[in-house]
């Protein structure tokens, strides 16, 4: 976990228990990070979850959609993949991840 103070406070954590986050988080998890990228420029947000792999992404693609980036799914991942990683084996990973959650939903 981070250390709230090193970052005056503005720190989220989402303690997620499972490989499969509860559906609510998403939305509550785009919305506080469109707020807080919306209320100054300089404002960013780091996201990372145990492995740094299909929960960071999956959040991340999700955030894109949120704040209409992105109107599919699958571009919004090709997306992620690319940037996180750039390698054919990650967005395999990632549909199957996707896939694992919405079968849990």
């Amino acid at each position: 976990f981070y250390e709230a103070d090193k970052f005056e406070g503005n720190v989220v954590y989402f303690p997620l228990k499972t490989d499969v986050p509860p559906f609510a988080w998403v939305e509550i998890f785009c919305e506080d990070m469109r707020v807080w990228l919306s209320m100054h420029y300089q404002h960013v947000a780091a996201v990372h979850c145990k492995n740094g792999l299909g929960v960071t992404c999956m959040f991340i693609a999700c955030y894109l959609i949120y704040v209409g980036k992105f109107a599919e799914s699958t571009q919004a991942i090709d997306y992620v993949c690319q940037k996180r990683l750039g390698e054919e084996l990650f967005h395999l990973f990632m549909i199957q991840f996707i896939l694992t959650i919405l079968g849990a939903c």
